[in-house]
């Protein structure tokens, strides 16, 4: 699955999960080696997306949602609990 957050694009695959900002990769990881995935809907606030690795050398990123995205990265959130689930 793929979504534009304007400047990242998020993409999750049955193995990997991949940040990307312009020709930049900010994060290539296996699901697995995420150690936290995080949706925030706060009233008045744009939602914001945070991705924690378990390993320090992968910096964590913040990722603020456009609102017209929300319902595409809360897909994107399942399949990431899902990949987590699975790896236990």
């Amino acid at each position: 699955m793929l979504v534009r957050t304007d400047p990242t694009v998020l993409a999750v695959t049955d193995r990997r999960l991949v940040v990307a900002a312009g020709d930049r990769l900010l994060l290539d990881m296996p699901v697995p080696d995420l150690r936290r995935a995080q949706l925030d809907v706060e009233q008045g606030r744009p939602p914001t997306l945070v991705l924690v690795p378990h390993d320090p050398l992968h910096e964590p990123q913040v990722i603020s949602v456009p609102k017209d995205q929300l319902e595409r990265v809360a897909r994107l959130m399942a399949i990431i609990g899902r990949r987590l689930d699975d790896s236990d």
